[in-house]
């Protein structure tokens, strides 16, 4: 069962799958920027399953989308 604090976290996180769609790229490709650190760091984390939050990439993407170092 899942509460609803963590029903409503989870509409407030991106996953790898909402990020590609959004950035119009494919899954694998941004499994490769996450490798070669080209993305900001996941940073959330629910029962195992990592993705970003909102503001993180709409930040990201305001700044012009440059390499996380």
């Amino acid at each position: 069962m899942v509460s609803p604090l963590m029903e409503q976290e989870a509409r407030l996180v991106l996953w790898r799958p909402d990020v590609a769609r959004l950035l119009g790229i494919s899954k694998r490709t941004l499994s490769r920027m996450i490798s070669n650190h080209d993305m900001p760091a996941q940073d959330v984390n629910i029962r195992g399953r990592r993705g970003w939050k909102i503001q993180t990439i709409q930040a990201w993407q305001e700044v012009g989308c440059p390499r996380a170092a």
